[in-house]
């Protein structure tokens, strides 16, 4: 596998890096430790978040924000005039070979593209760089060791190369979650179709059976077939004379029982016999009706399922608040509710999104939403809902459908067991109606029966049976139809759910042993970090428990004690040390295809003491060139005291140090062989009128060359000068030189010639009486650009003072020191 070392980055338009025209291009060595400085608010952190963006595709601190932010529109700088944001990446291969730019473009739309300068896919590349460990910033260094032990175990999973495993192991598990899996599945609802469809097949085969019995007068049982049942169905009716010619040549199920009763009808009986059969027909419907209602042992379930769930909802604070709190997660996860954590309910507003609260206030009602379901599908299979047709027959003026009310209540999980006692009583009422109604029907029948011949009445019955024999035979085939069917269905989905859940198991240990054989090589190398850094008597220890995806940080040693917890022990310098002593030893050991790390601000909550420890292990026991499989490190950072390390460093060949200065409005540039750059670009600014972009590029370019004449001339300073991050640096710098000047001239030792220090005075008070004078009382804007670009020459007539030509015509070089020994 190639690894990649990174030669630069240009910039143009991303967040706090405008450079219009003249993108950011920063060089790095591939082969050197490499640094990056500049005050809070310069560019150093849209360096970061121009790669995290390369990388990544998102920026998640700007995702986080609320909706109102409009945080996406933050991506671009807001000063570029092109709402474009460019990012090149200038990647080397680590063995040698050809190097590639792959080039990220964002717009204001927010559409992304890349490319890359060999024709390869850009995004494919990209994606093989997006390691864990590649870019590090203090938040997520900072809150590693805070982390819960799963989400630490599953952030170092990615440290260790076990991220694209562990992220199927989470997408395994998530599947063959079991209400995940119903939900999918929609299991309750076939659930409750399978249940349905059996006690069909049940109430049906048991009406076959009455119905074959009196129309045949013998029992089913006795039949081989249901074919031979139908044919002896179909002999009885054929061997009446009437109704022979229409019964021969068709099968029992495709009789026409109304041409049967219309010949009948024809033969005798008239109107009489006609409204007997239309009295039978309406009492099949009542006895149908009366035999899909629920059983004694269907009506207990249902009653100890409603019991079930008033329990585990007393375990919360009711069904009215989970309805409330469904209702304003649902408002908040809309696009009309801006301001996300704002609570749509009382407007109180909170740090965190209100929809997360609400989701896990929701969280408590989940042994409710088990048992509701369960309540839901013995309610829709045992045939609860088709008593709402039977008792809407039976109302009388000014009553209501109780059960239609109560089949929409149960499908809002809101039927409780006093709902349901309730509906029992009310189902004795609606039976006993029924019953009655049957029964008038039946006496009626009969009275009109036996007015009619006893043959005819006979015949009429038998044809009677007869549709009703055909009726629950029909029905039972589609009701054995449907069982079959969600019979079938349930078999696949059992199948689907018993290989996810072999396959979860089985790839969960595997990748968990995987992750335990890498933490225990990480192990020893992260205590050797950590003894670097932290010079102290702490021994960390990192354990991850075979099958699970937990990370435990903990203490073999801890000063006297032995054993202990990491997070609750450590101080905040011990739990950042250990963050960086973990993450840099897995980087060491398993950085695949990335052979760069960009770390941000992580020795902020460092003290001057382990900010050097830092700092060394990374130079000597971590990065390239001292190890030369190391990778290659760049560091971000707006610390001056790690500066003076980072200067201190540069001069020993092995470490390349930049700064930065500028602005978000107008530009950022880099200090190092840039002052010349500085000053033309002030210039610019000043030719063109715009006193206000040029300011404070006067200011850094006055401090670059101050800075420069001590270096230079070997000019000592006063150590709270050299760690002062004040304002007032440049008065400072001008002070330490004049009084280096003043005490070389007064002991009769100062290099400088006559003119020299004639000159020294008056570009001074050019530079200090005047400009840094208006500049620290804030009135610089009353500067016109024509005397500022005479402060910007005096600035530059100052530094000459300081220089020499060895020979006429020879470029003026700084004079080593202001003695003149």
């Amino acid at each position: 596998m190639t690894g990649w070392l990174l030669e630069g980055i240009e910039i143009e338009g991303f967040r706090g890096i405008n450079n219009e025209g003249t993108p950011l291009l920063i060089k790095f060595k591939t082969d050197k430790v490499n640094s990056i400085s500049a005050p809070n608010g310069v560019g150093k952190s849209s360096i970061f978040d121009a790669l995290t963006y390369a990388l990544t595709g998102k920026l998640a601190k700007l995702d986080r924000l609320p909706a109102a932010e409009a945080a996406s529109s933050y991506y671009l700088n807001r000063f570029h005039t092109g709402n474009l944001g460019t990012i090149r990446l200038m990647l080397i291969p680590s063995n040698g070979g050809s190097a590639r730019t792959v080039t990220v473009t964002r717009t204001t739309t927010g559409t992304r593209q890349a490319v890359c300068s060999d024709g390869s896919d850009a995004e494919e590349v990209l994606a093989e760089l997006n390691r864990e460990f590649v870019l590090l910033d203090a938040e997520t260094f900072q809150g590693f060791i805070a982390r819960s032990p799963l989400d630490r175990g599953r952030g170092f999973a990615g440290l260790l190369g076990l991220a694209p495993y562990s992220a199927l192991r989470q997408g395994l598990q998530s599947l063959s979650h079991t209400r995940a899996f119903n939900n999918h599945f929609a299991e309750l609802m076939h659930r409750t179709s399978r249940e349905s469809a059996t006690r069909r097949v049940e109430q049906f085969a048991k009406a076959v059976d009455k119905d074959y019995l009196e129309l045949v007068k013998s029992p089913i049982s006795e039949v081989p077939t249901r074919a031979d049942a139908q044919k002896n169905a179909h002999h009885s009716l054929a061997q009446i004379g009437i109704l022979s010619s229409l019964c021969a040549g068709k099968a029992f199920l495709e009789l026409d029982l109304d041409a049967c009763d219309a010949a009948i009808g024809e033969k005798e009986g008239g109107a009489e016999r006609q409204k007997i059969a239309e009295l039978n027909s309406a009492q099949d419907r009542w006895t149908e009706l009366l035999d899909s209602v629920p059983d004694e042992a269907e009506a207990e379930e249902l009653k100890g399922l409603a019991r079930e769930r008033d329990e585990a909802l007393s375990g919360t604070k009711g069904n009215a608040f989970r309805q409330l709190y469904e209702l304003g997660r649902t408002i908040a996860q809309s696009d009309t509710w801006q301001e996300k954590n704002r609570c749509p309910l009382c407007d109180h507003k909170g740090e965190v999104e209100i929809s997360e609260n609400l989701k896990a206030k929701l969280s408590g009602y989940s042994l409710v939403e088990e048992v509701s379901e369960d309540l839901l599908a013995s309610w829709g299979s045992a045939g609860w809902t088709a008593i709402s047709i039977l008792e809407q027959a039976v109302l009388i003026e000014g009553e209501t459908n109780q059960y239609k009310a109560a089949d929409a209540r149960i499908r809002q999980h809101g039927l409780s067991k006093t709902d349901v006692e309730s509906l029992l009583e009310r189902l004795t009422m609606v039976k006993s109606r029924a019953t009655d109604a049957r029964k008038a029907l039946r006496e009626e029948s009969e009275a009109l029966s036996k007015k009619l011949p006893p043959s005819l009445v006979a015949v009429s019955q038998t044809v009677q049976a007869a549709r009703r024999l055909r009726h629950s035979w029909n029905e039972l085939e589609r009701a054995e139809k449907d069982a079959a069917t969600e019979l079938k269905w349930n078999s696949s989905v059992e199948r689907v759910k018993d290989f996810l859940d072999k396959a979860s198991a089985v790839f969960a240990k595997a990748e968990s042993e995987a992750g335990v054989r890498r933490v225990a090589a990480v192990e020893p190398l992260c205590q050797t970090l950590f003894s670097a850094i932290m010079h102290e008597p702490v021994v960390p220890s990192l354990k991850k428990r075979p099958g699970t995806e937990e990370l435990q940080i903990q203490l073999a040693k801890f000063f006297s004690l032995t054993g202990g917890s990491a997070p609750a022990l450590l101080a905040e310098s011990f739990r950042n040390a250990l963050a960086a002593s973990v993450f840099l030893a897995a980087a060491k050991l398993y950085g695949g295809s990335p052979k760069f790390l960009v770390l941000d601000d992580i020795t902020s909550s460092f003290d001057a003491g382990h900010q050097y420890h830092l700092m060394e292990v990374i130079r000597t026991q971590f990065a390239r060139p001292a190890q030369a499989d190391g990778p290659q490190v760049i560091l971000l950072s707006h610390d001056t005291l790690v500066e003076k390390l980072f200067n201190k460093n540069a001069s020993t060949g092995a470490w390349w140090h930049q700064r930065l200065q500028g602005n978000a409005r107008t530009g950022v540039l880099l200090q190092n062989n840039a002052v010349d750059k500085v000053g033309e670009r002030t210039r610019d600014f000043l030719n063109a009128g715009r006193v206000d972009d040029a300011a404070p590029y006067i200011r850094q370019y006055l401090e670059f060359k101050l800075e420069e004449i001590i270096q230079r001339v070997r000019i000592p300073v006063p150590l709270d000068l050299a760690i002062n991050e004040s304002k007032q640096l440049a008065q400072g710098y001008l002070d330490a030189i004049n009084s280096a000047v003043d005490l070389n001239k007064r002991a009769g030792l100062l290099i400088l010639e006559v003119g020299q220090q004639a000159s020294l005075s008056s570009h001074v008070a050019t530079i200090a009486g005047n400009y840094l004078a208006h500049w620290g009382t804030g009135s610089s804007h009353n500067f016109s650009a024509a005397a500022l670009v005479g402060v910007m020459n005096a600035i530059d007539a100052y530094a000459d003072c300081f220089r020499f030509a060895e020979s006429p015509g020879a470029a003026p070089r700084y004079y080593k020191s202001l003695r003149n020994v």
